[in-house]
């Protein structure tokens, strides 16, 4: 069991830091994954949790530990390697009508949880990549050559015109809610695990000793991640 004194005293902490705590990020991380990655079989469907599923539910978990959210709609572009044959490309959502979903946190912290997702995301067209790490960057002005981000709106709750889209996330909150509750009475605090997320400099060099190849290739790629990105809809950096 995760205790509720816990949860205040990474609250105060967060607060006093003014970002938030390694443990905050890796428990509502690995939440959203847990919750992202079972929510479909559990519906007895195929398919994947969208951006804006895991953003909204992320602020809702948030809240639940004392720290206020907003959320970004715009447009993204992040590296990324193909496969078949290995290649650097410029992978996101832009454009008049592509768009995603993002998080900052009141401590200016940009977190994007849908990145490892992005296998499955229509503009792949069935090609392979490797899975790209989720982020929660500290410091927004600073991010990583490999992300760009382009907020067009800020909202603290999303709206779907189509009512099947505002059910499923609707749905898709309510599962979160459930593992959130699941983890609170039955996890450990030692138990909390998520290593694949991108939170400063020191958790690079982590995913480097790791021998995560999608770093290991950006590591490489330091004269393509200087060109900014430009697509026929002019996206750039």
């Amino acid at each position: 069991m995760i205790k509720i004194n816990f949860l205040k005293s990474q609250y105060q902490k967060s607060h006093s830091l003014q970002k938030t705590t390694p443990f905050l990020k890796k428990c509502l991380a690995s939440v959203v994954e847990n919750a992202a990655r079972n929510f479909w079989q559990a519906q007895g469907q195929e398919g994947v949790a969208s951006a804006a599923q895991v953003a909204q539910s992320l602020v809702g978990l948030l809240e639940h530990v004392g720290i206020s959210a907003t959320l970004h709609i715009g447009e993204v572009c992040v590296f990324e390697v193909l496969q078949h044959p290995p290649r650097p490309s410029w992978g996101g959502f832009w454009g008049d009508t592509d768009y995603s979903v993002w998080v900052e946190t009141e401590f200016g912290e940009i977190v994007d949880l849908s990145l490892p997702y992005w296998l499955t995301r229509p503009g792949l067209q069935g090609q392979k990549a490797l899975p790209i790490p989720a982020l929660w960057w500290s410091e927004a002005a600073q991010l990583p050559a490999m992300f760009h981000y382009k907020a067009r709106q800020k909202t603290q709750r999303l709206a779907f015109q189509q009512p099947a889209d505002q059910d499923a996330l609707t749905k898709f909150e309510q599962y979160v809610e459930k593992v959130w509750q699941e983890t609170l009475d039955h996890g450990k605090v030692e138990g909390i695990s998520y290593p694949h997320l991108i939170t400063d400099a020191q958790s690079l060099q982590d995913l480097r000793a790791r021998g995560n190849l999608w770093i290991q290739w950006a590591d490489g790629m330091q004269d393509f991640l200087r060109r900014p990105p430009l697509t026929p809809k002019g996206f750039s950096v």
